[in-house]
């Protein structure tokens, strides 16, 4: 039997975006960034046109920050239990892929106000429209001082067929981007 391995994208992995309440060394307070590995920058696309949302690709759950480790829902429809262990350091999150002109980014994050985006987007989310899938884009930021936190609120700009989300008017064959 032959031996297959792959070895995945080289430079650091796939690339990601997180909401940054927070300044860094390339980009500014309360904004997005994009990346591989530990690389960051600000991620435009969110503040301009959008990107398109594969909410078919949507997972919740719960992330242990300290032991980086996700336990996830079943279903985005149920969410489950905060994990019952001595590990005190679980903050509800999600994953989900979004596409650009760029190609394919997963924003997969852990915390009050990502997961507050996501919360307020929800309601428009469940006008879906068929298979569908939203153009979303930076609307505002909810800033919510005795908290300390800045929640990236989003609105669908659109709602976009598959076959015209990736890049060129192509899809995959598996349904993804």
């Amino acid at each position: 039997m032959a031996f297959e391995f792959d070895a995945g994208p080289r430079g650091g992995g796939n690339r990601y975006l997180k909401w940054k309440v927070q300044g860094g060394e390339t980009y500014g307070p309360e904004t997005f960034v994009t990346g591989y590995g530990d690389s960051a920058a600000e991620y435009a696309p969110l503040k301009n046109g959008g990107v398109v949302m594969d909410i078919d690709t949507l997972r919740t759950g719960w992330n242990s920050f300290g032991a980086r480790e996700w336990v996830w829902n079943d279903s985005v429809s149920r969410f489950a239990p905060k994990p019952d262990d001595e590990n005190d350091d679980w903050k509800k999150g999600f994953s989900v892929g979004l596409q650009d002109d760029d190609g394919s980014v997963v924003w997969e994050q852990e915390g009050a106000s990502a997961f507050g985006a996501l919360e307020r987007l929800a309601p428009e989310l469940r006008k879906r429209d068929g298979d569908k899938l939203p153009r979303v884009r930076l609307k505002n930021v909810e800033r919510l001082a005795k908290q300390k936190m800045a929640i990236p609120i989003l609105e669908i700009v659109e709602w976009v067929d598959r076959s015209t989300a990736a890049p060129s008017g192509t899809s995959t064959d598996d349904g993804g981007f």
